[in-house]
C-alpha cells in the first residue's frame, strides 16, 4: 500500500529536528551579537580617548559601566547614563525622569546598543559646569543613527542667555550646526545622513564664526545660517541638555550612541585618531 502521509512518530521526530535547528540558530544568533558587542567594548578601552588631555565628558552605549543593570535591556526606558571620563573625578552623568526619558535600544548601529529619543518629550540633563566653559577652546565628537526630521532640532546645548554664553548644536537629516547667541553657523544642505560621526572644534580665545566641522572624517562645507558673529564665553550656569535646547523644545529625533568633550581644540591627527576609533567601533564609513 502506498503512503501518502507522515506517522505520528515521523512527525514528532520532525519537530524535534526544527526545534533543534532553531534552537543552534537562536544561539549562534546571540553568541554572534555578545562577541560584537564584546568587541565594541574592547575597542573603548583600547582607544586614544583617555590619553588625551582635557577630557571632559564622555559617554558611551556599549560600555557594562554606562547604566544601571536594571535599565541595560532592550527598550528600558533611561535615567541615567554615566559619565566613564577617567581623567575627572567628578563626573557629569547625564539624567532624566519620567515621561521624558529616552529608551535604550539592544541593537542599533552596527548591531550595538543606542539611547534612542523621540523628538517628542526626550531629554536628559547634564551640568554646563563641567563642560567647556568661558572662551576655552573645545573639541565635541557625537555618533548619531537613525536621524530624522528637518526641523530645528537641538541635538546638545549647555549655558545661558548671557551674551555669548549659549552653545546649541543643531542636528537633523539636513543640518549641522552650532548656535552661540542666536548666530547659526554650519552646513544645512546635508543629503539626509542616517548615520554620522561628527566632528566640532574651535579654538581657544575664538568667536563663533570659527568654528570648524567634520562628518565622517570629512571637513564640511560651512557657512552662516543666521545672527552675526559672537564671542564665545559659555557659561557655567544655565543648563545642560541632551535631546533639546535650553528652553526644553525643539527635540532631536535619533539615536545617540556616543559623545565624547574636551575643553582644548585638538589637533587634527588627534581628531582623526578618534574618528578612526569610532569608524571602527561603529562601522561607519569614513570619507
Amino acid at each position: 500500500m502506498k503512503k501518502t502521509a507522515f506517522s505520528l512518530i515521523e512527525l514528532t521526530i520532525v519537530l524535534i529536528i526544527i526545534g533543534l535547528l532553531a534552537t543552534v540558530v537562536i544561539g549562534s544568533q546571540s553568541l554572534i551579537n555578545s562577541a560584537t558587542l564584546s568587541s565594541a567594548r574592547s575597542k573603548t578601552k583600547a582607544s586614544p580617548v583617555n590619553h588625551i588631555e582635557n577630557l571632559v565628558f564622555w559617554l558611551d552605549s556599549t560600555s557594562e559601566n554606562s547604566f544601571d543593570g536594571s535599565e541595560s535591556s532592550d527598550e528600558s526606558l533611561i535615567s541615567i547614563w554615566k559619565d566613564l571620563n577617567l581623567q575627572k573625578t567628578t563626573k557629569n552623568d547625564a539624567s532624566s525622569s519620567g515621561s521624558s526619558r529616552p529608551i535604550y535600544i539592544k541593537k542599533s548601529l552596527n548591531k550595538l546598543p543606542a539611547i534612542k529619543f523621540d523628538g517628542v518629550d526626550d531629554y536628559m540633563s547634564i551640568d554646563p559646569a563641567l563642560l567647556p566653559i568661558g572662551n576655552e577652546g573645545r573639541t565635541y565628537f557625537f555618533v548619531v543613527s537613525d536621524v530624522n526630521g528637518t526641523s530645528e532640532q537641538s541635538a546638545f546645548h549647555h549655558g545661558n542667555n548671557t551674551a555669548g554664553g549659549r552653545m546649541s548644536f543643531t542636528i537633523n537629516s539636513t543640518t549641522i550646526a552650532v548656535a552661540v547667541d542666536g548666530h547659526n553657523i554650519g552646513n544645512d544642505s546635508l543629503n539626509n545622513p542616517k548615520n554620522m560621526i561628527i566632528s566640532i572644534y574651535n579654538a581657544k580665545n575664538a568667536n563663533s564664526g570659527s568654528f570648524n566641522f567634520r562628518r565622517n572624517n570629512a571637513q564640511i562645507t560651512k557657512s552662516t545660517l543666521a545672527g552675526a558673529n559672537r564671542s564665545i564665553n559659555t557659561s557655567a550656569n544655565g543648563s545642560g541638555k541632551i535631546g533639546s535646547n535650553f528652553a526644553g523644545d525643539a527635540f532631536f529625533t535619533g539615536n545617540f550612541n556616543e559623545i565624547i568633550i574636551f575643553n582644548k581644540e585638538l589637533s587634527i591627527s588627534e581628531i582623526i585618531d578618534i574618528e578612526e576609533y569610532l569608524s571602527s567601533k561603529w562601522n561607519i564609513k569614513l570619507e
